[in-house]
């Protein structure tokens, strides 16, 4: 995933084209360089194309992707090779049945699988460098939603007496959940309306709550668990790295590492991050 935008379809032309690059005059030193990493004619030569906007996506693209590489660069980080390896299978994969997506062994495969690799990379270096994921809470529970307290008191008593729980609900409940047995799954709690939370909360799981009011009613809460548990879904660990600060800053100084770029292909607005041809 390019975390500047997401990746662009470039169009490159099929056929050999009138080189692009080869009109710019000189032949000599590289289009583009961060930190290390450079960008020669010949890679651009490969692709075989006219366009300016294309070359000038094409320049774009691959100085988004090496800014941040380059400030990891910079702590000493090297990114384990199956990350690449992974985006470029990824990549592939879908080729099969989308074949208008870049070859990876141009150019702009090659940029689209540096930048579909570069979140988790990303993720990876953050946590590396001490980013912590807060543990997620979830709530396995089950209710009966009814209209009045004394209600909910009469179901409290007959639960006690040894009748079960999802009988209940099936017969008493008004809430969606009745013909299921009031079964709610295990969820997030902020799922829930904040009194529901705090009914469930009071509770040593697992047992059932006193009467909790909410604005739909008075639930009687079965309380199987509510517990924290670790984040190990990949996606929800990008999605937390990606929404926190420490991410920020990181792109911040990205974008603030000095680009080299030849005026033959145009200027590199820091600003915006991208070649203005």
């Amino acid at each position: 995933m390019s975390l500047f935008r997401k990746h662009i379809r470039l169009g490159l032309a099929a056929v050999a084209l009138v080189l692009f690059a080869s009109a710019c005059g000189s032949d000599d030193g590289p289009i583009a360089s961060v930190g290390s990493s450079t960008l020669d004619r010949s890679e651009l030569s490969d692709n075989s194309v006219e366009d300016r906007a294309v070359v000038s996506s094409l320049i774009t693209g691959w100085v988004r992707n090496e800014l941040f590489f380059a400030e990891m660069a910079e702590t000493g980080y090297t990114p384990a090779e199956s990350f690449f390896t992974d985006s470029r299978a990824e990549l592939e994969d879908l080729r099969l049945s989308d074949p208008t997506l870049p070859d990876p062994d141009t150019l702009e495969g090659e940029i689209a699988v540096r930048g579909n690799a570069l979140g988790p990379i990303i993720a990876d270096f953050l946590v590396a460098e001490g980013f912590e994921i807060a543990a997620q809470e979830e709530l396995c529970s089950s209710h009966i939603l009814v209209d009045t307290e004394e209600e909910a008191i009469d179901i409290i008593a007959r639960l006690e007496g040894g009748e079960d729980f999802a009988t209940l609900a099936m017969e008493l409940s008004t809430g969606p959940s009745g013909p299921a047995g009031g079964d709610l799954g295990c969820i997030d709690p902020r799922t829930f309306v904040v009194e529901f939370v705090d009914g469930a909360r009071a509770v040593d799981a697992p047992g059932v709550s006193a009467p909790t009011q909410s604005e739909f009613g008075w639930h009687v809460i079965d309380v199987l668990s509510f517990d924290t548990e670790p984040v190990t879904d990949p996606d929800a660990i990008l999605n937390a790295v990606l929404a926190s600060q420490e991410f920020l800053d990181l792109q911040d100084a990205a974008i603030a590492q000095e680009v080299t770029l030849d005026p033959q292909f145009g200027e590199w607005n820091q600003a915006d991050a991208q070649v203005i041809s």
